[in-house]
């Protein structure tokens, strides 16, 4: 199997991308939220702090998962990923033969 690492390089680059515009959104979204706290009171304020709790929870958790994510694909792919490094160990033990 041949690794093009170029490709990969390209390939991990918009991935990056991609998660840092779903970061920026998921940042937005929570900037809205505050907004709408700010600005909504009374009576039916009480249930709708319930569910802005829920997506302030529910967008921590996802903006979590896309640094995780992020962090994943910086640290396999590309150049400098696992995968590189696994694919140059597994070529030395061939040439060791």
């Amino acid at each position: 199997m041949k690794f093009d690492f170029n490709e990969v390089d390209i390939h991990a680059a918009t991935m990056n991308q991609l998660v840092s515009s779903m970061e920026t959104n998921a940042h937005q979204i929570e900037a809205i939220r505050n907004e709408l706290m700010q600005e909504f009171a009374g009576a039916g304020a009480t249930g709708y702090e319930d569910i802005m709790a829920r997506l302030k929870r529910d967008n921590d958790a996802y903006i979590t998962t896309l640094g995780n994510l992020k962090t994943s694909i910086q640290s396999v792919g590309g150049t400098q990923g696992l995968v590189h490094s696994t694919d140059t160990a597994n070529g030395n033990m061939f040439l060791a033969i």
